[in-house]
């Protein structure tokens, strides 16, 4: 049968409050339909891959007029996200508000889980992508992630699971990561 896979992008202020939420699915259409049935709440839907036209019935469902394709397409909502985070900068070990940092910083985000099925937390993973300028920010670390340094900026990714743990009943040491990514670095006027 067809299948639908779903990113969430989840666009933050510095403290990682909330100010955009998009929803990017793509529609896999293994059997070749000319339509495909779907179910969304997105508003402002765009097809972002193709031409294809969609309806929208009294119920809310989507009815796209495929053609045998694959549909791509994104849109936004007002709900909350499926999880939060919550960002705290250090400075040589004392929490600042994170402006025009200088220094030994540590970045701390802490991530909730907003999501549960019959009082199981839903299983998410969590990538965080931030760049940092190499002449402002050196010397990167990351919890559980991954840094990559082109030699102008550093390209960082933490991954976190926030929740899975608890779920699984097994600490987040034994899960190899948890609700928290520390990002540590060198700072020069960073903000």
């Amino acid at each position: 049968g067809n299948t639908k896979d779903e990113t969430v992008y989840v666009v933050t202020e510095s403290d990682g409050s909330q100010s955009d939420l998009i929803v990017s699915d793509h529609l896999k259409n293994k059997s070749g339909k000319d339509k495909i049935e779907d179910v969304s709440t997105l508003t402002d839907i765009e097809n972002v891959k193709g031409k294809e036209k969609f309806i929208r019935e009294d119920d809310g469902s989507l009815s796209w007029n495929a053609k045998g394709n694959d549909i791509y397409y994104e849109g936004k909502t007002d709900q909350e996200a499926p999880v939060s985070m919550d960002i705290k900068y250090y400075l040589d070990d004392k929490e600042v508000d994170g402006a025009d940092l200088s220094g030994k910083v540590k970045i701390v985000i802490n991530y909730t889980n907003n999501t549960s099925l019959n009082g199981t937390k839903v299983p998410f993973v969590v990538l965080t992508g931030m760049v940092l300028e190499n002449d402002t920010f050196q010397n990167v670390t990351v919890s559980s992630g991954k840094v990559i340094d082109d030699g102008q900026k550093s390209f960082i990714v933490g991954m976190a699971a926030p929740g899975v743990a608890d779920t699984l009943g097994i600490s987040e040491e034994e899960l190899g990561f948890g609700s928290t990514v520390e990002i540590t670095g060198d700072a020069k006027e960073f903000a």
